[in-house]
């Protein structure tokens, strides 16, 4: 006869919305909280309910005369409408319904590809945990970088950079562009839960808490500023700089030491190329190409103001000081480091010879 386990014993599931349940089935859990919206649009009845969080708001369309077009009056026959997007307290609905996207497919991603590779290599618990963080990170950088860097070529912005601050306000925006500013901000707040799903250390609950929390008020006060066009440009050029980091930290840990130091000098040196980069676009966008905006006799809202730009700015600058102090204690931390080491490595030879010579008289006379 098999004996019967006792309850409790470990080959039991954990106990049914514990926080080990929670953990091991969030993504589960939220897939069908997704697949309940996705339902809801099918029918007529609770349709409306169902794409306020799927669908964007705020959405109007314009007609375009063909500029193509060989006549006047075929232009007009041949006119191109185009839906564009405003901003509005709604997209926060489209926002926190993404986060919860993000959190599934995170989930499926370190369970299918990080978790697995990681079993291959000797790593301790807190590098896993940098591993997994790395790894996820990389191909959300990765997938901004080619979004980012698209749009910005796309828009032409490359070649006329006063396309940042020409006809401001910016209200109108592609699909894509809110699509993509959108998805920032939800990637970001889906981090905060993502720390208790990853079981992070406390004392690392605070940094990373700190930083999500600069990102995405950053983002999200740069969306209600209508300041999205000067937001891409800087998240490429921030993205471009941590992902060659993770990358680099990705093959340390993939004992490729040679490959992952030459990526360390370019993360190093993109970083300072960027962080210049980015104080001078922002200076030059926010003070002297909207400084010069004329409104008129017109009210300006709060979030037009010179005064929530030079904020802004100030916030921005502020948050590039910080990560800069960290980035030169990082840097000023691993040559401390590697003094030391190399001061090990004189030492070794010295100590064995004065082995040798204590185990043979002979020698020590002579």
């Amino acid at each position: 006869m098999t004996k019967l386990k006792k309850p409790g014993g470990k080959g039991d599931s954990p106990a049914i919305f514990s926080h080990e349940f929670i953990i091991k089935n969030h993504a589960d859990i939220l897939s069908c909280a997704c697949l309940v919206v996705f339902v809801m649009i099918m029918f007529q009845s609770t349709s409306s309910i169902g794409s306020q969080f799927v669908f964007f708001h705020y959405n109007e369309t314009q007609q375009v005369e063909d500029d193509t077009a060989a006549t006047p009056s075929r232009r007009i026959q041949d006119t191109i409408v185009h839906t564009l997007y405003r901003h509005g307290p709604k997209d926060a609905i489209n926002v926190i319904f993404y986060s919860v996207l993000w959190i599934i497919i995170h989930a499926v991603i370190h369970e299918y590809t990080w978790e697995r590779t990681a079993r291959k290599l000797r790593l301790s618990k807190m590098k896993h945990y940098k591993y997994y963080d790395s790894g996820f990170l990389l191909m959300f950088y990765f997938l901004s970088l080619l979004w980012g860097g698209n749009f910005i070529i796309g828009e032409g912005y490359l070649t006329n950079w006063s396309l940042l601050w020409e006809d401001f306000p910016h209200d109108l925006m592609q699909f894509a562009l809110k699509m993509y500013m959108l998805n920032q901000m939800a990637f970001w707040l889906h981090c905060y839960p993502e720390l208790y799903f990853m079981k992070a250390k406390k004392d690392d609950i605070l940094l990373k808490v700190l930083h999500y929390t600069s990102i995405l008020l950053l983002i999200a006060g740069a969306y209600i500023g209508r300041l999205q066009r000067l937001t891409i440009v800087l998240l490429t050029l921030h993205y471009m700089v941590e992902l060659s980091f993770h990358i680099s930290r990705l093959l340390h840990y993939h004992q490729k030491d040679n490959i992952a130091s030459v990526g360390f000098s370019v993360w190093q040196t993109l970083s300072v190329i960027c962080k210049v980069a980015t104080v001078v676009l922002s200076v030059i966008t926010l003070q002297f190409g909207l400084g010069n905006t004329k409104y008129g006799d017109t009210v300006v809202p709060l979030y037009e103001s010179a005064l929530y730009r030079t904020c802004g700015l100030a916030a921005l600058l502020l948050v590039e000081a910080i990560m800069g102090w960290s980035f030169v204690n990082y840097l000023l931390s691993r040559h401390g480091d590697a003094i030391g080491d190399g001061q090990a490595k004189i030492k070794q030879p010295s100590r064995k010879k004065n082995k040798e010579a204590k185990s043979d008289p002979a020698k020590k006379k002579n």
